[in-house]
């Protein structure tokens, strides 16, 4: 993969085989290049309404895909032709799934395989932020509610990390080592100790991007 020219090592391919994909089907417009967000942002939305009927009912699964489709980055990255709504996507599916196996019942070993697919494809998407992210909420969690041995036993946990690693590992590590060297190194390592943003920069953001439903954080203190 080439930009301007030049190697591209900020993101993995994955995506922008889709958008090559997507313009195989349509032409190359910019129909094409925006239809794989656009699409994932549409499924997002459908994904929090079923979230919402299956842990409570049907009207709050409305209010939720509502508050969605109506939220400024939501809306945004949709229309963008960017990684973070696919991602955002990914990572719900994770979550989802994983409280599903928690709640117990006899799909719980296909709830888990399910969890363990999604980040595994938005690591090939954007990187091992698709399973920090998710694995520190779901470790919070059973830390929080005591219940760990409740999800699965240890043999199916690791058998999912460890097709996880295969995976994505391959993956990888087909992309070469000057790929891998910037990107993990440069574009993530680098970034947990050398950051240009502001230290609250991303909790300020939490206004704009969540906005018009920012503006209902303050009620939060009535209750």
């Amino acid at each position: 993969l080439e930009y301007e020219g030049r190697p591209y090592f900020n993101k993995p391919p994955l995506y922008f085989w889709q958008i090559a994909l997507s313009m195989l089907v349509w032409g190359p417009s910019e129909f094409a290049i925006r239809f794989p967000s656009a699409t994932f942002g549409i499924a997002t939305m459908l994904l929090v309404f079923w979230c919402g009927t299956v842990f409570f009912n049907r009207r709050v699964g409305l209010l939720a895909a509502l508050v969605t489709a109506t939220t400024f980055a939501s809306v945004f990255f949709a229309h963008q032709a960017r990684f973070d709504i696919q991602l955002g996507f990914w990572m719900t599916v994770a979550l989802f799934a994983f409280y599903l196996a928690y709640r117990g019942g006899g799909r719980r070993l296909g709830y888990l395989s399910l969890a363990f697919l999604s980040v595994t494809v938005g690591t090939m998407l954007k990187g091992p932020v698709a399973i920090i992210l998710p694995g520190i909420v779901a470790l919070a969690f059973l830390v929080i509610t005591r219940r760990s041995k409740v999800v699965m036993e240890v043999s199916f946990l690791t058998a999912g990390l460890a097709g996880f690693l295969l995976i994505t590992g391959v993956y990888y590590w087909r992309l070469g080592e000057p790929f891998n060297r910037h990107f993990f190194v440069g574009e993530n390592l680098t970034r947990l100790y050398h950051c240009d943003k502001p230290a609250f920069f991303y909790l300020y953001m939490l206004f704009p991007d969540f906005f018009p439903w920012s503006l209902f954080v303050p009620a939060l203190g009535l209750y």
